[in-house]
């Protein structure tokens, strides 16, 4: 209670106020007492000169607008513990303290000392690394900081990667079958004079994605803001100019056969070029307690795609997801995670469609872990898959059979072209093993539908497993096996499936 009132007091301007604790226990009655807070309250604190040291590059100004407290008004404990989070949040500076000068001697007014230390103007980072969904990479990250003093950033990145582990891409040419992001950008983490506390970005983006089902090559233009919010709740809304090559790979062109434009508007293949214009708004709640890794609290976001072609196309869809997550511990270092999710895709008009690089996918490190990358078959579209094989078996000569029923009687597996609709629930227990060593046991239960007509929700496809987690300081490394827990042998669904990732649900 004297810490709670004395820290009241200092919220509200109160700096030097001081509380003290009478308990007195009257002999009469052993299970009773009286308990008196005496305040002595101090005076108002308001600021006043604000000295700023250490800004080698940084204009004051930057410094002085993002500051929640001006001269001459009160200063309490929560401006200036929200003005040095501010100030880190800018992401120029190594370390911000704000102090009283003379913090020792009560008074009305008080000069203040914000003491900032810059990050190098420049950074440049190069790496590799080596996944299983993306087989050895390569990466390089150039950062401009801190421009003209305003805290303007230039970033380049760049990434690319060749995927070694699938046969799709080996068969390739190198020059098709490397895969890369490049993005060039602008960030103004915040923007002043605005009422809000808002960040703004601009970035011009290059990409290269190789799927199982599709390939896609993308040019875009893309720019946002971003809100920090209030305490766990934060916002971005981004507009984006994208122009997007897609084609079917070569293993649905197999699965598929020859088709006429008939059959790839009934099997709802994308192909082609495709110049869409997208709003994009999130919300964000978090309130975990650690964002690297949680043991306890609750994390849960909302996002939307608003897409309408520029070509005359008829594509025009509204894209929503969600996804909530809750974490409860059990005991030291050991919790169990829940997460539940979904998501739907509405077309505007009758003859749009969701293009390859819009919908959603199952399987893989970030969903059902039974399934590869990815690879989690639509239900609409398995249902049919097996009703051709069954099709296919009742002839009595094999040469009427479909393409599709052909390539999966040879013991192929079928890429997953992805899906409109989508549900997602998975439960992990997290238990330490050895030191920053750590376990895990999981269950996913998912699946996604092309046809949001097709949708049923008690239709999931599970998978279970087990897996280790090791502290890093970029997060936790993943070593995960699940398995398919109701394996479609028709398909030729794979058994299990080792994932490699970094960071947790």
């Amino acid at each position: 209670a004297r810490l709670r009132l004395q820290g009241e007091y200092a919220r509200r301007g109160h700096l030097y106020a001081a509380v003290d604790v009478e308990v007195e226990r009257p002999q009469e009655n052993p299970w009773a007492a009286t308990v008196r807070l005496r305040v002595s309250e101090g005076p108002e604190v308001r600021a006043g000169r604000i000295l700023i040291q250490g800004n080698a590059r940084t204009d004051p100004e930057v410094i002085e607008e993002t500051l929640l407290f001006r001269e001459g008004g009160v200063v309490g404990s929560e401006a200036l513990a929200g003005s040095q989070q501010r100030l880190m949040r800018l992401g120029i500076f190594r370390t911000v303290a704000i102090r009283p000068l003379d913090p020792d001697v009560p008074e009305p007014v008080k000069d203040l000392v914000v003491d900032v230390r810059e990050r190098p103007k420049r950074s440049l980072e190069i790496g590799g690394g080596l996944s299983i969904a993306d087989g050895p990479r390569a990466f390089a990250e150039f950062t401009e900081r801190n421009i003209l003093g305003r805290n303007l950033e230039f970033g380049s990145r760049a990434r690319v990667n060749y995927q070694i582990f699938r046969e799709q891409v080996r068969e390739m040419p190198i020059e098709r079958g490397l895969e890369r992001y490049v993005d060039l950008g602008l960030r103004y983490p915040h923007v002043y004079g605005l009422p809000l506390d808002l960040g703004w970005r601009a970035d011009l983006i290059h990409e290269r994605d190789i799927r199982p089902a599709y390939e896609m090559t993308k040019f875009s233009i893309l720019t946002g803001v971003d809100w920090p919010g209030v305490g766990p709740l934060a916002a971005q809304l981004l507009f984006e100019l994208e122009s997007n090559e897609t084609m079917r790979s070569a293993q649905i062109a197999e699965l598929y056969g020859a088709l006429s434009r008939r059959d790839l508007e009934q099997l709802r293949f994308p192909e082609g070029e495709t110049l869409l214009a997208s709003v994009r708004p999130q919300l964000t709640l978090d309130l975990r307690d650690d964002p690297m890794s949680p043991q306890a609290g609750l994390f849960a976001r909302v996002e939307s795609d608003f897409a309408s072609s520029l070509l005359g196309d008829p594509v025009e869809f509204v894209k929503v997801a969600g996804t909530v997550t809750g974490y409860v511990p059990l005991a030291r270092r050991t919790s169990i995670a829940l997460s539940i999710g979904g998501g739907r895709t509405f077309q505007l008009n009758d003859a749009s469609e969701t293009i390859w690089p819009k919908r959603f996918f199952l399987g893989g490190a970030g969903s059902v872990r039974g399934f590869t990358e990815d690879g989690l078959v639509p239900e609409d579209r398995r249902a049919a898959l097996r009703r051709e094989i069954a099709d296919c078996r009742a002839l009595v000569f094999g040469a009427g059979c479909s393409d599709a029923a052909r390539f999966l009687q040879q013991g192929q597996g079928v890429p997953s072209d992805g899906g409109d609709v989508y549900v997602l629930a998975r439960g992990e227990l997290r238990f330490p093993i050895q030191g920053n060593l750590m376990g895990g046991l999981f269950v996913d239960a998912g699946n996604l539908w092309l046809d949001p007509a097709a949708f049923d929700p008690t239709q999931l496809r599970t998978a279970a497993g087990f897996g280790l987690r090791y502290a890093t300081p970029v997060g936790p490394i993943a070593l995960d096996l699940g398995f398919n827990l109701d394996r479609d042998e028709q398909l030729n669904e794979e058994p299990m499936a080792l994932h490699f990732s970094i960071g947790l649900f």
